[in-house]
């Protein structure tokens, strides 16, 4: 009888052995297959079959290091944020904290406004790259101020000129100057756009384009220009859109009508101390033109 005991005892012993055995087996086979995938997917249906095996911990850093390899890649500000909000406890949250400042900041750097560097001062006014945004966004405003100076030396008091930097990655930016063609509105006219007398379309055009070079030129002569790809200048003037194709009728407003560039390089070229106007219109790009589409009658005056 005791023999009997002894002998059940021992298969049994041996059965829990075996189970264990076939058990620690496929366990291992499961996670070597795991490894040969090496993917989020394979290490979390490890972890959803093992989650309390001697592999779990290494299943679940190599979790955390794919998720973030992964966005490295991508190298875009939004999925370091969405990073940090799944995972804010990571051991790669520092690094990915870091990642999304220098993009935040380079974000900022490549839209060349003051509004934006003014927004991200007001978030993150005590941050690291902080004083480098407040440097940068001082050089702007002086840019900025430089470049309307010289834009209204040759124009009537009072213009409203506009400069902005447009972003044009992977390149400088554009530096944008806009401004009316002639005057402006005096300090007791009604209307807002600006005035003139155009007799013909040929005339506005030469009218343009003189202003345009004037701008031009004024600009190019300053000893330091900005590091910029290309110049563009814009001439505003109040246009009528007609409503039902009855002009008396419509909506007014100030309206690009010609526009022309020109590439730093070649800017950087010329002697703009003795070039004269027409010369200086030879050398650019014209890229928007639209007097011979606009009704001369219905150009507000």
């Amino acid at each position: 009888m005791v023999r009997s005991s002894q002998l059940f005892l021992g298969a049994c012993s041996g059965l829990v052995c075996l189970v264990l055995f076939v058990g620690c087996a496929t366990m291992q086979s499961q996670w070597q297959t795991a490894e040969r995938r090496n993917t989020v997917e394979a290490y979390e249906k490890f972890l959803e079959r093992y989650p309390n095996t001697g592999f779990a911990d290494q299943a679940s850093e190599r979790i955390d290091s794919l998720r973030f390899m992964e966005i490295v890649k991508l190298e875009e500000l939004y999925w370091y944020e969405e990073f940090l909000k799944r995972h804010p406890d990571s051991r790669y949250a520092d690094r990915a904290r870091a990642a999304a400042d220098s993009l935040r900041v380079q974000a900022v750097k490549n839209a060349y406004r003051i509004d934006v560097y003014e927004n991200f001062l007001r978030c993150y006014p005590n941050g690291k790259f902080s004083d480098e945004a407040r440097e940068n966004l001082r050089n702007l405003k002086a840019q900025i101020e430089t470049v309307e100076l010289a834009a209204r030396k040759v124009l009537p008091e009072g213009a409203d000129v506009v400069v902005n930097f447009r972003p044009h990655l992977p390149e400088p930016p554009e530096l944008e100057v806009s401004a009316p063609l002639v005057e402006g509105s005096s300090a007791d006219d009604e209307s807002p756009y600006v005035r003139g007398d155009y007799g013909t379309k040929e005339k506005l055009t030469w009218l343009v384009k003189y202003r345009s070079a004037q701008i031009l030129k004024s600009i190019a002569s300053e000893s330091k220009l900005p590091d910029v790809s290309r110049i563009v200048i814009q001439i505003r003037h109040g246009v009528r859109e007609s409503v039902f194709s009855v002009p008396i009728v419509g909506v007014d407003r100030a309206t690009t009508i010609y526009e022309v560039s020109i590439p730093l390089d070649r800017l950087k070229a010329q002697n703009w101390s003795s070039i004269d106007l027409k010369s200086v219109m030879e050398l650019w790009n014209e890229e928007v033109n639209l007097i011979p589409e606009l009704d001369i009658n219905w150009i507000l005056k």
